[in-house]
């Protein structure tokens, strides 16, 4: 009612002027008038010839209850020539009232109009001390009174306030609505503007701010620009207590003025009654009901606008706009438009980026999996998972980058990652576990197997251990047997398969052990040890690599060792043909150690080459050839390590033969290693080629040379070593005497020359004819 009756105050002094118009011939003839005042002075000449060039003499005649903001003739002199002849500039600067002395600051009607329904209004202050402004104007000359109004002289012309626009534009607190909106947000005569300052905006995330300014978001911009925006002109001083109005959005707004206070739906106007030529700006940011920031919006907002339509293409935009949802968003490059339009099955596994519940990656550890939204028939209905990795200070998910870019949708409790490039499903087996050169081999006896159908395509939720090519290659003559004999290598493969109702991935194991069954229908345990992954397969212990090696049915992890099924018996025989050491078994049936081929028999066999024992001619009728086979026959250790196939060489320890004899390893590099018998001062030795173990814990070592009783030299007997001792002295005895009875006689001689007696037998000059 308060706003209502502001409004009738202004209809009345309306109506005061009209009929001011209709009774201008009783006036007495002595009035006088406000132009009367201005002629008597002669510093108001300038102002008088700008209201008559502006029309306005007679109107201001005609009127009462008027102020006229009166301007002198010094004031002029700063004023642009062509500004002082705008007819709105001089409408501007006389008030519908003549209350200009008040108490209090209020905002007075001009008589410049904004539409049919309302005047432009300029503020009049008094500060304490007195002194009156108005507008941007001090009065230096107070109430100058005619019998129509009265004067308020100024130091200097008012300035035409700007447009709402204008002031937006130029206002150093409103840059950031001035960013994001347009001309055509504020075209709107005689309202009231409800401008956000920049602070107000910071209830909005910076995701949500760049949503507003895309084109998708323009509907929803407007809406929030038409929440701050009144039909009509409001002012403070036509609040009453609590005043509530309709906005242009729609909805409704609460004004209260308490004391020194001016809030708007309980927030504080920071800077209420700033006059524009279009109403007013107060600041403060309201968001609209009817406005909601999705996480949809939030892809646009992220710049993920490519993958945004795909979401509503495929009608999964309800499962985006969930509460607590964790989504990666990929950036909008040509390779995801290319995808998007050729109908890659990336469209139909876009429930592949989002992730139920809310996730802060920056707590996760690297090689974590999430479970994510997409559900194929490839894995039964089970939740395809998503792996993150973290490596030198990077995020990655699967193999696209995180940006870094994360926007956070808090009504939904939803995080969107920004990442670098397209999340592609997971490719089947074997592609999915190409890029791992570690376990190629495993993936090649697999097609050698024929268990692709079987293992690919037709098995779902499929858990498949893959040992590396180390593991393969520790089976030494293991491998090479089940290579050629295609039942064993498929039993082989299918016992690293495990059978079980859902995917086994690596964070489902605990310490707590569990049991799982493989294909083949044996037991595997498995469990979490202080972060690695144990498995343990009858006696044989081993642990998983490289986990989690996701594909479109199932997940894959490299193994260090291979499970050998127990239905497997692998005899010295077996490894012997395998190794091409076939005719050494003959070579054993001769000598009559045919316990040594038992299964039970736990030997360690020392097997040259079929080649290297024609080269060296070793054969039945050889001299010593049981003694030659007993040193290539080791006796059963029970200190052989049952896991030594993690390092074969751990299996090549030192041990005793059937004749006696010491023979032991030496390992060189990891490549090579040797075998030699204890004692030999030559230090002979064999080369090892392969080795491998039986079902039990024998094993056959391949050579590249035969081992030979005779390396082993016969030392010489103590009694020999004194004699040839006793011998060395006395002639080294007999040697002394005799050099010193030489140097005896040599010193004699020299004595009895230089004796006066000695003559020689020959004068000096008569004996050289005897020197012949």
């Amino acid at each position: 009612m308060a706003l209502l009756n502001s409004f009738n105050r202004i209809d009345q002094e309306r109506d005061q002027k009209q009929e001011s118009t209709t009774q201008m011939t009783e006036i007495h003839a002595q009035t006088v008038s406000i132009i009367d005042l201005l002629s008597s002075d002669p510093q108001f000449k300038s102002l008088l010839r700008a209201l008559q060039h502006a029309g306005l003499i007679s109107d201001i005649n005609i009127s009462r209850n008027i102020t006229l903001v009166a301007p002198t003739n010094d004031a002029f002199e700063a004023f642009e020539p062509d500004g002082i002849l705008e007819h709105d500039l001089w409408r501007y600067h006389i008030l519908n009232t003549t209350n200009t002395i008040n108490s209090r600051s209020f905002v007075a009607d001009t008589w410049l109009q904004i539409n049919e329904k309302a005047n432009l209004g300029i503020h009049v202050d008094v500060s304490e001390s007195g002194i009156m402004a108005i507008g941007n104007s001090k009065v230096i000359k107070e109430n100058w009174n005619a019998d129509n109004g009265v004067i308020q002289v100024i130091d200097k012309l008012l300035s035409l306030p700007p447009s709402t626009y204008e002031f937006v534009e130029t206002s150093s607190d409103l840059k950031l609505l001035f960013s994001i909106s347009n001309y055509t947000y504020f075209d709107r005569p005689a309202s009231t503007l409800f401008a956000p300052n920049d602070k107000a905006f910071s209830v909005l995330s910076q995701v949500e701010i760049a949503y507003l300014c895309t084109s998708h978001g323009s509907t929803d911009l407007q809406k929030i620009i038409d929440r701050h925006i009144l039909e009509n002109i409001v002012y403070r001083q036509d609040v009453p207590e609590k005043l509530s109005l309709r906005t242009v959005e729609g909805e409704n707004i609460t004004l209260e003025v308490k004391e020194k206070s001016f809030t708007v739906d309980g927030v504080e106007v920071e800077k209420p009654d700033v006059l524009t030529n279009q109403g007013h700006i107060v600041n403060r940011l309201s968001i609209p009901r009817s406005y909601e920031f999705t996480p949809l919006k939030g892809l646009y907002g992220l710049g993920s606008d490519t993958f945004a339509q795909c979401i509503i293409k495929n009608g999964i935009t309800e499962l985006v706009n969930t509460r607590n949802r964790t989504i990666f968003a990929p950036v909008d490059s040509p390779a995801l438009d290319f995808a998007t339009s050729s109908g890659d099955p990336y469209l139909s596994s876009l429930s592949y980026n989002i992730i139920p519940g809310t996730v802060d990656l920056d707590d996760l550890e690297d090689g974590h999996l999430l479970e994510t939204e997409f559900r194929p028939r490839s894995m039964n209905g089970n939740s395809q998972r998503i792996k993150i990795s973290k490596h030198r200070n990077k995020l990655f998910i699967n193999t696209a980058e995180s940006t870094g870019n994360i926007a956070y949708i808090e009504k939904y409790d939803s995080r969107i990652y920004e990442v670098s490039n397209a999340i592609s499903i997971p490719l089947p087996f074997p592609f999915a576990a190409t890029p791992d050169l570690s376990v190629s081999k495993s993936l090649e006896f697999i097609n050698q197997a024929g268990l692709e159908d079987e293992l690919y395509i037709n098995e779902k939720s499929l858990t498949l251990l893959l040992p590396t090519n180390l593991a393969w290659e520790r089976l030494g003559l293991v491998q090479k047997l089940v290579q050629s004999n295609d039942t064993l290598l498929k039993h082989l493969i299918l016992n690293t398969a495990v059978q079980l109702d859902k995917i086994l991935y690596s964070q489902d194991i605990s310490k707590t052990s569990i049991v799982v069954k493989t294909r083949l229908g044996e037991k595997i345990k498995l469990w979490n040890q202080k972060g690695e992954i144990k498995l343990q397969h009858g006696s044989k212990n081993c642990k998983l690599v490289d986990r989690d090696i996701l594909a479109a049915n199932g997940v894959g992890h490299s193994l260090t060792c291979i499970p050998i099924p127990t239905i497997f018996s692998i005899s010295p025989q077996d490894l012997l043909v395998a190794g091409k050491a076939s005719k050494f078994i003959e070579l054993i049936t001769k000598a009559n150690l045919l316990n040594v081929l038992d299964l039970d028999g736990n030997y360690s066999i020392l097997a040259p080459t079929d080649a290297v024992l024609e080269y060296e001619d070793i054969n039945e009728d050889t001299i010593d050839i049981e003694q030659i086979i007993r040193l290539h026959i080791l006796k059963p250790s029970s200190d052989r390590d049952e896991n030594c196939e993690a390092d074969p060489f751990r299996c090549l320890t030192a041990g005793e033969s059937l004749n006696g004899l010491k023979v032991a390893t030496r390992k060189l590099n990891s490549d090579l290693s040797l075998i030699h018998i204890e004692g030999d001062r030559h230090e002979q030795s064999a080369r090892i080629l392969d080795r491998g173990s039986t079902s039990q814990s024998g094993q056959v070592i391949i050579l590249d040379r035969v081992l030979r009783p005779a390396w082993l030299v016969i030392d010489d007997p103590p009694t020999g070593k004194l004699i040839g001792i006793g011998f060395a002295i006395a002639t080294g005895v007999f040697l002394s005497i005799l050099i010193i009875a030489l140097m005896g006689s040599k010193i004699m001689t020299w004595r009895k020359r230089r004796s006066p007696e000695w003559r020689p037998l020959l004068g000096e000059d008569d004996h050289s004819e005897y020197r012949d």
